[in-house]
């Protein structure tokens, strides 16, 4: 007759405890286990067994907790390559929202009444998403129900330079526009309105850009409350605007295209631009600044000593129009905080 399964189970488990008990003899070591049957006692710990036991057990005792993160990063062999382990949020730059909150500030110091771009600001500022404006509801659909070559075929020519400007500016959020059909916009006098917005990845200036380009480089400071050129673009003796502002932003700005920026640009945003640029040589480029955003630029946070010695060498007193400093996210020194506004009757905004 064939023993029953519970003895069997008694007998080897009194057979691994003769040999435990043995072996700890040997080793002369006082640490003993029960030597009751225990193949039917639960092998989970205690505040597992029952959820519902959770509830009883003590809130400051940290042993149940979420398991060390750091702990769970274990991989087998080498660790892989940083480029491998990017988390999601280094990529937040390449979202709408990011882009959005990126750009509101320049908008909302560069309104123009024939821009009606406000739902885009308010969108970053507000909790609430108010109702896109009619006109943004059509450049859309021309956005979305057009090719690349229709597009700039047909459409581009028949839109106005305040409608261009309005269009580079709802899609530099939305769909960035590629090279192509941002260079249509901009054509012929290189910008839309007097308004150059690059976002990148998928476009970029070329080096040349400004030398190519019949961009005016005459100075023309408009007087407060005033056009420099008039407004009625369907007139006969309509003039474009000169270049005044000039937004670059998730792409790269070669040194060669710095060095040529028109010194007409009164409103500049250099945003997570790339490489770092010679801050020191800008108030001789662009004299006339009087808005300058050099938000989310990683050479600005943490700085390497080159860009700090060039920072450091920047002269700030050439900026007698500057009124708008943008600094977010950035690791700028007090001391250069302290040089923005000496000398200055008013002093200088600085939003960081």
């Amino acid at each position: 007759m064939a023993p029953k399964s519970g003895r069997v189970n008694d007998l080897l488990h009194n057979l691994r405890g003769e040999q435990y008990r043995h072996s700890q003899n040997l080793r002369r070591s006082r640490v003993h286990i029960s030597s009751a049957p225990t193949h039917n006692k639960p092998s989970l710990p205690f505040n597992l067994v029952d959820l519902e036991l959770s509830q009883y057990s003590d809130p400051n005792d940290d042993t149940s907790s979420v398991p060390d993160q750091s702990a769970l990063k274990k991989y087998s062999g080498p660790d892989p390559p940083k480029s491998w382990t990017l988390t999601a949020a280094k990529d937040t730059c390449h979202t709408a929202e990011w882009r959005r909150r990126a750009l509101a500030v320049i908008f909302t110091y560069r309104r123009d009444p024939y821009i009606t771009t406000n739902e885009l600001i308010d969108n970053a500022n507000l909790d609430f998403q108010n109702l896109p404006s009619l006109t943004a509801l059509c450049l859309r659909m021309l956005i979305n129900e057009s090719s690349t070559s229709d597009f700039i075929e047909y459409i581009v020519p028949c839109l106005p330079p305040h409608l261009r400007a309005q269009l580079v500016r709802y899609t530099a959020i939305q769909c960035p526009l590629s090279s192509a059909m941002l260079y249509s916009l901009l054509e012929p006098e290189g910008h839309a309105d007097g308004e150059l917005l690059v976002v990148g990845p998928s476009a970029s200036l070329p080096e040349t850009y400004f030398l190519s380009s019949p961009t005016s480089n005459d100075i023309v400071v408009p007087e407060r409350g005033q056009n420099s050129v008039s407004k009625d673009w369907d007139s006969d003796d309509w003039t474009p605007n000169p270049l005044q502002t000039f937004i670059v932003m998730s792409t790269r700005l070669a040194p060669p295209l710095f060095l040529t920026l028109p010194p007409t640009i009164t409103h500049m945003a250099l945003l997570n631009i790339s490489p770092s640029i010679a801050l020191h040589r800008l108030p001789t480029i662009c004299p006339l600044i009087s808005f300058l955003d050099l938000s989310y630029n990683t050479w600005l946070n943490p700085m390497s000593i080159d860009t700090a010695n060039s920072l450091g060498r920047l002269d700030w007193n050439r900026w007698s129009h500057l009124h708008t400093l943008c600094l977010r996210e950035c690791s700028i020194p007090d001391d250069v905080l302290i040089k923005v506004n000496k000398h200055r009757w008013e002093d200088v905004v600085i939003i960081q």
